[in-house]
């Protein structure tokens, strides 16, 4: 990947997948665009990730003055971040509503 062109589109693509794990709608099709998203570009991802940390650990005193391309990078994995974590909330909720109706299947099937 040219990181230049293709950080837009990787970032438009995660506020998308951000986007739909919020939605609370086809969860096993948002997952499954996450895995081959992850597949794909996991490299870089970590890659970007890596980088912004060590950047904020340099660059404690320069933050007005910060390089364009910095401030999208760290834009990229503060969304990463929240992907992240709408996706373990979304994966919860589901695991929630399984264990509530197993749950109920357990209880009526005792009545029977």
């Amino acid at each position: 990947h040219d990181l230049d062109d293709g950080l837009h589109l990787l970032h438009l693509a995660s506020l998308w997948l951000v986007e739909a794990c919020e939605s609370n709608q086809s969860f096993e099709a948002v997952n499954a665009y996450l895995h081959r998203f992850l597949h794909v570009h996991s490299n870089i991802i970590i890659q970007i990730d890596t980088d912004v940390k060590e950047d904020d650990e340099k660059e404690n005193l320069t933050e007005d003055e910060e390089d364009p391309q910095k401030l999208k990078l760290k834009e990229f994995a503060h969304t990463i971040a929240q992907l992240r974590q709408k996706q373990k909330a979304a994966s919860n909720r589901l695991q929630g509503k399984m264990q509530h109706t197993i749950c109920l299947l357990r209880h009526l099937s005792r009545m029977v």
